[in-house]
């Protein structure tokens, strides 16, 4: 099938726009090998017309098997309690229930590294100054600094939004096995069958933390960081907030510490940015863990999720 590897993708995330207004004009494939930037779709460009059609039989099948009934039940409306926060909403009543006891008493293998795993959202491939950037080459001398001291991966793929890049990432799966496939699902819950990385991390002795966005489910607790494998939460349950008001489009609060809503004035005040937040967050995960856990032997695994190009930058 012509150029089939390089329609995929795009086609995926063009198609969940397609599906939202149901217009074919709006739908958009591009030959990621002729065209790596995507200047011109070849969606009505007849030489493609098999592929195309492949594609397009190919994304109804993976979305009529894989998106479960629990997928489809993301009703965020209910998300949003009268308390003027985000929590979830079956539970919004009550106090989060007991934790399942998954940590076994057991030590890491002697030398296990800590790791620590930046997810930085909708970054394009130029953006990053060690691809060559021409207008953000001084915006990522961090990102430069490990580049060229470290290890490069550059031929690796990811999903084409956040939610379905953070749902492979935990579990190893392709995120159309999990229903996150067109735009609606990017709010959808990870199905709590999957087991995540920190789950499989903690059965190794590691300690688990994820600091910033979460973005894979709210619906109940269950579905929640601290309920998935994660030791420790600081950040936002949802897709984004603002960086000053901490607060979603729907005017609600959606900073959470563990299992409750961050109420500190020191945090949640519109004079304090929610990246330098994060950070003092991330270096006091570290320091805790260095001081509590490093001298019994016991590794850390810090999952890091900045919102730092998310759509807005300010």
């Amino acid at each position: 099938m012509q150029n089939c590897v390089y329609l995929w993708y795009t086609l995926a995330a063009a198609f969940a726009l397609g599906n939202c207004r149901a217009e074919d004009s709006l739908k958009a494939v591009f030959d990621l090998e002729l065209d790596p930037f995507e200047l011109r779709s070849v969606y009505h460009d007849g030489s493609y017309s098999t592929s195309v059609a492949f594609l397009e039989e190919r994304l109804a099948f993976w979305r009529n098997v894989s998106t479960t009934e629990e997928m489809q039940d993301t009703d965020h409306i209910k998300t949003w309690i009268s308390a003027g926060g985000v929590v979830p909403w079956k539970d919004a009543s009550s106090s989060p229930p007991p934790k399942p006891a998954v940590r076994p008493e057991v030590a890491a293998l002697p030398g296990a590294p800590n790791l620590v795993f930046i997810m930085i959202d909708d970054v394009g491939w130029n953006d990053p100054g060690y691809e060559g950037s021409s207008w953000l080459n001084f915006a990522t001398p961090n990102m430069d600094h490990l580049v060229s001291n470290g290890i490069r991966l550059s031929n690796h793929y990811t999903g084409w939004i956040c939610g379905p890049t953070r749902a492979a990432f935990m579990t190893g799966r392709h995120p159309y096995r999990l229903g996150y496939s067109r735009m609606p699902e990017a709010d959808a819950n990870l199905p709590l069958q999957e087991t995540t990385l920190a789950q499989e991390l903690q059965l190794v002795g590691y300690r688990t933390a994820v600091v910033g966005k979460w973005h894979l489910g709210m619906q109940s607790w269950a579905y929640t960081p601290t309920f998935r494998g994660f030791d420790r939460f600081y950040g936002y349950l949802g897709g984004s907030i603002g960086y000053y008001s901490k607060l979603t489009a729907g005017g609600l609060l959606d900073l959470t510490d563990q299992e409750s809503l961050v109420t500190k004035e020191t945090e949640v005040s519109p004079s304090v940015h929610l990246s330098l937040l994060l950070q003092e967050k991330v270096e006091d995960v570290i320091a805790v863990h260095a001081a509590t856990h490093t001298p019994n032997g016991t590794p850390l695994f810090l999952y890091y999720a900045p919102q730092n190009g998310e759509g807005h930058l300010t």
